[in-house]
């Protein structure tokens, strides 16, 4: 399992979505 890509999709959905997942 690869967990930069669940980091990566995280932190392009924090920054496209505003600071709530940012925070994540």
């Amino acid at each position: 399992l690869r967990r930069t890509t669940l980091v990566e999709k995280l932190r392009k959905y924090g920054l496209q979505r505003g600071d709530e997942m940012a925070e994540l």
